[in-house]
This record gives C-alpha cells, structure tokens and sequence, in this order.
C-alpha cells in the first residue's frame, strides 16, 4: 500500500498535521498567555469589528517587511 492509504485505514495524520497541530498547541498555551515571557513579540489584536467584516480573520495583523535594501 502506498503511504497516504495507509494512513487512511489506520486513522491516523501525517507527520506535518501532527507537528502543525503541535506547534498550534504551543503557541496556544506558551505564548498568547499574558504572562508567558514572550507574550511582548506578539502584535497588537485586531478590533472585534474589524474582524467581524472578514470571512476568514486573523486575530494578529499581519507582519508587513521590506526586503529591499
């Protein structure tokens, strides 16, 4: 059987959906608690009425860069 099959039939994810999922749960429990030591990297929140107006919000705004020199 090849791999994605055979996940199928045992039930279970793939590395990269568990490792995701992982990382989600980190993030989730270590870092958006105001008192975790770097809760301070984290962007402002978005107004709830901002959020409200998107079919799919985020509640961080996005990091805008330059990457010109």
């Amino acid at each position: 059987m090849d791999y994605k099959l055979s996940l199928i039939m045992a039930r279970i994810d793939t590395l990269e959906e568990g490792q995701e999922v992982l990382t989600k749960r980190f993030f989730r429990r270590a870092i958006m608690l105001e008192s975790s030591c770097l809760h301070y990297l984290l962007h402002n929140k978005r107004d709830f009425d901002v959020l409200n107006k998107f079919r799919c919000p985020k509640i961080f705004q996005p990091l805008t860069v330059n990457t010109e020199i």
